[in-house]
């Protein structure tokens, strides 16, 4: 099924649902080098109205990977909670955006609903919002995690990040005197990095790299 939108007395055409999400996208020097980006803003604002004017039940009706070639596609649809979906079923993807945003839509709002949105739906949403939309719909939901420290605390910053930096460029991990709000790096026995303005904690000799 081709999707169409018209800016400025061109109309732009996407042939499929997945180029129509590729288009929508941000730009990305990734999807840029595979052929799939916007070729030009205009491009991009267009695939975006059109996404915006989807009604979210059509990715109930349109697989993005075909349902018998793929294992996790029949995993989403036979997982899918219908009663879930009942409540946003009517709404289109420009109309989903402001639900969420919606003060109303709290919390358990959203725990109700989660079921019922599929990966597909939640992606094509958020290629409408900008990253202060995504903050303000994310806060609604705590979700706490623990391990060498706490992420997901109010009031609290915490990111963790994957190892880049080369062995040895930091001589030492960060004791557990650090003060709050250190950035710190890894070390050549150090298996992770993280930022976090609520603590640091150091990296144990059994997870030595």
């Amino acid at each position: 099924m081709a999707f169409a939108h018209t800016v400025a007395s061109r109309r732009h055409v996407f042939a499929d649902l997945k180029t129509l999400l590729a288009k929508a996208s941000p730009a990305r020097s990734g999807d840029q080098l595979a052929g799939i980006a916007a070729a030009s803003e205009e491009e991009r604002m267009a695939a975006r109205m059109a996404l915006a004017d989807l009604p979210l039940r059509h990715f109930l009706d349109e697989a993005l990977v075909p349902y018998e070639a793929d294992e996790v596609t029949r995993l989403i649809v036979d997982g899918h909670d219908a009663a879930a979906f009942a409540d946003i079923t009517s709404l289109t993807v420009g109309e989903f955006r402001n639900w969420l945003l919606l003060h109303e839509t709290d919390g358990e709002v959203l725990a109700r609903a989660a079921p019922g949105i599929t990966p597909e739906m939640a992606a094509a949403v958020s290629k409408l919002m900008r990253n202060q939309d995504l903050i303000a719909v994310a806060r609604k939901r705590r979700v706490v995690t623990r391990f060498r420290n706490t992420i997901g605390l109010p009031g609290r910053l915490s990111v963790r990040l994957s190892a880049s930096t080369p062995p040895g460029t930091i001589s030492a991990p960060p004791s557990a005197s650090t003060p709050p709000g250190t950035i710190s790096a890894p070390s050549s026995r150090c298996c992770s990095c993280w930022m976090t303005c609520a603590c640091v904690t150091t990296c144990p000799p059994s997870r030595a790299c």
